[in-house]
């Protein structure tokens, strides 16, 4: 291997390890206790935009059909998302969050920013716009589109 792909490989390993640390510190506590990121990304999306139906979520979320499908039941099992079929069309199937899935983001996504912040906060404001442009770079350069639920005002830097 020469040292470019030495270099990148490197660069790999230390993002797979940086998002493992972050994801795990996240969602250890007992707050978010019961839900996972990808179901909180989803009771999020709900709750900024409305009701939407799964191809709308899965496109939002980039997973698949079949792990949104999942996703949503393991929600709807929670008491946390319902789903109605469309008056105009019945297979048309529109998901939306239940009244205590509103009050499990609102009460939740205080406590994700905190958590987030922290696993951010050793890096001084400059390195962490720094951060965000090589990797909106990246994901630019490998066409992944870069959606959040989570921002509150639409910037990057």
């Amino acid at each position: 291997m020469d040292d470019a792909q030495e270099l990148s490989v490197n660069l790999s390993h230390h993002l797979m390890a940086a998002t493992k640390g972050i994801f795990k510190h996240i969602w250890v506590s007992e707050e978010l206790e019961g839900l996972t990121g990808p179901q909180f990304g989803i009771m999020v999306h709900l709750h900024k935009t409305g009701p939407m139906n799964p191809s709308e979520l899965s496109d939002r979320m980039s997973v698949t059909a079949g792990n949104i499908t999942g996703m949503i039941a393991r929600l709807k099992k929670l008491g946390y998302v319902k789903h109605h079929r469309m008056s105009s069309d019945r297979r048309c199937l529109r998901i939306a969050l239940s009244p205590e899935g509103h009050l499990k983001v609102e009460k939740v996504l205080p406590i994700w920013r905190e958590r987030v912040h922290e696993c951010f906060s050793p890096l001084p404001e400059a390195e962490k716009r720094q951060l965000i442009t090589l990797l909106a770079h990246l994901c630019e350069s490998l066409n992944i589109p870069v959606c959040s639920p989570f921002q509150q005002k639409d910037r990057n830097a």
